[in-house]
């Protein structure tokens, strides 16, 4: 049988013809589902927000935990900076089934330089 160029492989397709298989067989590139858990930061000065979210096969994310540090905008940086470290700390520790792993990243972060 003669090479089909990729027009007559169409039509032979949409007319409900079997196409010969041409090349290396396909590989699937789908990834398997993720299963664990999340921590969604979105990052602001004065108003942080944390989510910490499970994920498993099979069934709707859920939403654990979720909070909001708001930091008047009168206070210093460094202030504002530490509220936050503080609530990812509360977000993360009220969780009490967390792997170590998690928690000690989280909690070495580099020194603050004075």
């Amino acid at each position: 049988m003669a090479r089909m160029n990729v027009r007559q492989m169409w039509k032979a397709k949409l007319e409900g013809r079997t196409v010969p298989a041409s090349g290396p067989a396909v590989v699937s590139l789908q990834r398997p589902p993720f299963a664990g858990r999340v921590l969604g930061i979105d990052p602001s000065l004065r108003g942080t927000g944390l989510a910490l979210v499970e994920f498993a096969p099979g069934r709707q994310p859920v939403l654990l935990r979720c909070q909001t540090v708001r930091v008047p905008a009168k206070q210093p940086m460094a202030v504002a900076l530490a509220e936050v470290r503080s609530l990812q700390f509360q977000v993360v520790t009220k969780c009490h089934d967390l792997t170590s792993f998690f928690l000690q990243m989280l909690l070495q972060l580099p020194p603050v330089s004075s």
